[in-house]
Order: structure tokens, then sequence, then C-alpha cells
């Protein structure tokens, strides 16, 4: 059996991975990864979580208060990554802590788990200069490039990439791995991979790279692979038995709604993916600093085809959110490390090492350091001023309901105000959807539905929370046909919550651009449950 290479060469031949126990890792990588996990604790302390962070985490806390998802609150995503986020709210009740700071630790943990992981399995292959690069490269990336975004799912995609990437250049070498570290990478990336299904692409096409490599479809059968389909099953059994809702009625309200939702859904097509593509133009610089080091490495051309895909899936998506190339830009950080490293220790032209570096470079300050400033600067997401003043002055115990198509606008300045939220919903993100009427008929059929039924919930949320006040939206919806919008009008298409608003409210005074009902008299007694 080979043992992993103690020599100066950037790469190993063919052999078996014998893990050291304990693990042997570098005092050097120890001590260049405390600052980043220092810098991570700092940053988390300093910048609140995002919207989706601030829902993922109510979403769990009303499931521990007997709440059912999908059925009394209304969510898009899969339940998984609501699922996992339990244990951190729960911990965070019992010790009387913000559940996410609880969360940002259970990260750090994922993260330095994963990144001792990828070092081990990359000093199978390559130096222990090269492995530390690498492995640096994949902490910054798990921990500094989600600035404000910690515990979003292309977190841990990145954190399943790296380590699902790594083993498949193994195999690709024709070297085995012991079953635990197999098992144990399988199930991070059956987390990682899982959280949306788009994610499923990346290990498909490493899958396929792999067969075609070694020409050998008995490859595909390996300890990580069947771990990773059995929980895929298990998984699909546990939304079956305890979030059937989610195939029965969410999977619709996502047909008929959620390609008009985000900011680039008024756009064309042809403008959609060319301001996407710029999004993604950082995937050029590990691929210039491939081409300058000629690097054909296979542990480079995983971590390429893997960075790659992580791209086509951003633009798949089609929502250009920053958070959503996580992965990519992680991915591309490693590869830059991998380049240098490995051309640094076959003695590659200094030429070629500075234009590496200024690539390398040019990355960490766009994808890493400026946006990590800006958030530092804005103090997370920032909330709209206007509703964050509004807020601000209204008494403490006032009752707010916010009726908005923008989760920034809904949800979020509650959140971060410290206010109760009223509704099932994250806001009324898709009506721009479900109020654009669909040329397929069965798609007509379920967006009607849809509508009907999100109109009944939202007064429902209302009326049964006798908030005192109200505050509307009134304008356009963005999309390719601009469409004027009328929140507390379209509830009043229901002429049961039109008479109840007229009954127990009056318009005020407007909170700049949006319409305010304020309650008059005692809070109102009546409510209007959804329909059976």
């Amino acid at each position: 059996m080979l043992t992993m290479p103690k020599g100066p060469s950037a790469m190993s031949s063919p052999g078996s991975l014998k893990v050291p126990r304990p693990p042997e890792v570098p005092l050097a990588l120890l001590i260049c990864a405390l600052p980043i996990l220092v810098a991570t604790v700092a940053l988390a302390a300093i910048i609140p979580p995002g919207p989706d962070l601030l829902w993922r985490l109510h979403l769990a806390g009303r499931m521990l208060d007997g709440l059912v998802l999908y059925r009394d609150l209304i969510e898009v995503n899969p339940p998984l990554w609501f699922w996992t986020a339990l244990p951190a709210v729960w911990l965070g009740k019992l010790m009387q802590v913000p559940a996410y700071q609880v969360l940002i630790g259970f990260n750090l943990l994922l993260a330095s788990l994963c990144v001792g992981l990828l070092y081990v399995l990359l000093r199978a292959t390559v130096a222990k200069f090269v492995a530390t690069c690498v492995s640096l490269a994949f902490l910054a990336g798990l921990c500094l490039i989600p600035v404000g975004d910690w515990g979003q799912r292309e977190q841990a995609l990145l954190a399943a990439c790296g380590l699902w990437t790594a083993l498949v250049a193994l195999r690709a070498q024709g070297k085995e791995v012991p079953w635990q570290i197999a098992v144990l990478v399988g199930l991070i990336g059956a987390y990682g991979f899982a959280l949306k299904h788009y994610f499923v692409l990346i290990p498909l096409v490493l899958e396929i790279w792999l067969v075609v490599r070694l020409k050998r479809v008995s490859s595909l059968f390996r300890p990580e692979t069947w771990t990773l389909g059995g929980a895929a099953c298990l998984y699909a059994i546990l939304v079956a038995v305890f979030a059937p809702d989610f195939l029965t009625r969410v999977l619709g309200l996502v047909a008929a709604s959620y390609d008009a939702y985000g900011p680039l859904s008024r756009l064309s097509p042809l403008d959609r993916l060319l301001r996407l593509l710029s999004q993604c133009s950082f995937i050029l610089s590990p691929i210039l600093a491939l081409i300058l080091t000629r690097q054909r490495h296979p542990l480079a051309m995983a971590f390429l085809l893997a960075a790659v895909t992580s791209v086509v899936i951003v633009v798949l998506q089609e929502k250009g959110w920053r958070y959503h190339a996580i992965a990519a830009q992680g991915l591309s950080l490693m590869i830059l490390a991998l380049s240098l490293a490995l051309a640094q220790q076959t003695g590659a032209r200094w030429l070629h090492l500075v234009l590496i570096c200024c690539l390398g470079l040019q990355t960490v300050w766009f994808e890493l350091l400026r946006p990590m400033h800006q958030r530092i600067l804005s103090g997370g997401q920032p909330v709209s001023p206007v509703m964050a003043q509004f807020l601000k002055a209204e008494p403490a115990d006032s009752r707010i309901f916010i009726l908005s198509t923008a989760p920034d606008l809904a949800y979020y300045p509650l959140a971060r105000a410290g206010r109760t939220y009223w509704s099932r919903h994250y806001s009324m993100w898709m009506l721009p959807g479900l109020l654009t009427p669909s040329p397929d008929p069965r798609r007509e059929a379920i967006r009607q539905a849809e509508l009907r039924r999100v109109r009944a919930e939202f007064v429902a949320d209302v009326t049964c929370s006798g908030p005192d006040v109200i505050v509307g939206e009134l304008g356009y919806l963005r999309k390719p046909k601009r469409q004027v919008f009328d929140a507390v009008g379209f509830l009043s298409e229901d002429l049961r919550f039109k008479a109840w608003l007229a009954t127990h409210y009056v318009r005020s005074k407007p909170a700049g651009r949006y319409p305010v009902w304020r309650r008059v008299g005692e809070r109102p007694a009546s409510c209007l449950p959804v329909p059976d």
C-alpha cells in the first residue's frame, strides 16, 4: 500500500489513501485557518442575517411551536433546509441565545470538518504545500465569501462540491479511499446536493466525467455513491410522509408563479442571460490560470468541471441573487490556489506565477473583499429607510401587517425591528406570476386556483391577527409588461374583506409611497378563515 507523498513532488503515483490516526494536519494550516475563523465570528457579530436566513429560522421556530410546514406555513423551497434549522433554533431557545449565533457555530464546525477531510483527501495526490493552499482557499470560500448569507444553501453546496470533487479526482487516478471517509463525504454530499434540484447536476456531471475517463460503468458503484443514493431515497420517503403538502400543493404554486419572481424577471430572456453571464465572469480567472500553467492534473480538471457546472446552475435559476454564486466563487478560489501551488511546486516560469497571482488577487477583491466591505458598511442587507422609520415611530406593542410583493418590504423590516410577523407567507411574491394568464390550459387552471387560495390565505392572516396598522403596496409589478398592483385592492376583491376593512379601519397618512390603514375602536373579534 502506498502512503501519502512526503517528498517535494506535487503529484503522487496511483495508490491507496492511508489516513493517519490522528489525521496529520500541518501547523501552517492551523495557523492560517485561525484568522479566517476569527474573522468569520467577528463579521457574524456585526453583520445581521439577510431575509432568507431570518425566514428560515422563523419557520423553524414556528414548527417547534406546533405549526405544520406547507400547511400553516407556506414556503416553496424543499423541507430539508428548514428541518436542519430545527436543532439550532431549539438549542438557541434552550440556551437563551439567538438562533442565528447557534447556526453560525454549527456552520463553523461543519466548515472545519470539511476542510480537514479535504486536506486528508488532497494529501493522497498532491504535496503538503499544495494541499494546505487549497484547503485554506476552501475554508475562505466556506466562511468569508458567504458574508451575510451564512447558512444559505449554496454554502452547503460548496462544502459538498469541494469534498465530492476531490474524491472523484482520486477515483479517476485509481486510488482507493477508506470506506469510512467515502461514506462521510457521501453524507455531506447528500445534504448539500439535496437542497435544490439544480444541485444534482454537479455530481451527475462529475460521475459522467469519471465513467468516460475510466471507461468503466462499474466505477459508479462506490461507497459514496451508494450513500448518496440511499440518502436520496430516505429523503424522498420523509418528504412523502412528513411534508406531503409540498408535493400536492407547493409544486403547483411554484409552477404557476416562480418564473415571474425575482429582480431579473422583467428582462427579456437574452438580456437576462447576458446579465447572468456578466455576473459569472469570475469563472474566466481560474480557466486562464489553468491555461497559463497547462495544468491537466485530474484534480484541477475535476474542480474546473464542478465550477463551470456551478455557473450553469446560477444561469439556470435565472434570478441573479448574489448568494447563488457562492459555490462557483468558492470553487474558483480553490482552482486558483491549486494552480498557483502546483505551478510553484513544478517550477513554472515566474511570469506565469505573477499572472496567476494577479488573477487570484482580482478574484479575492471582487468576489470576497469588496462584497464583505459593502456588507460591513451597510450593516448587512439594508432595510427600506422609509419602512424602518415608520416602524420606529410606531408603539412597540402595535400589531403591524405589511402587504408587499417583496420579502424585503414585508417580512424583513418587521424581523429586523424585532416585531411579530403575522402571515403564513414570506410575502406576496407569487402575485406577479399568479396575475399573469397562462396559454397552457392545465397551468391556467392551477394559476386560477392558487390565486383564489392565496387571496383567501392573506385575508385570513390579516383578519385573524386583527392588526393595529395595515401597510399596503401600490405601484407596478416588475414584469415584462408593467401592471398596476394594489395589495389591499387585491384582497378587497373578496367582498367579505372589503366590508371588514371598511368597518374596522380608516385610511391614514401614508408611509412614503405605501398606503396605511389604522384600526378604529376595539380589536375586531370577527375573523375570515380560509374556506374549506
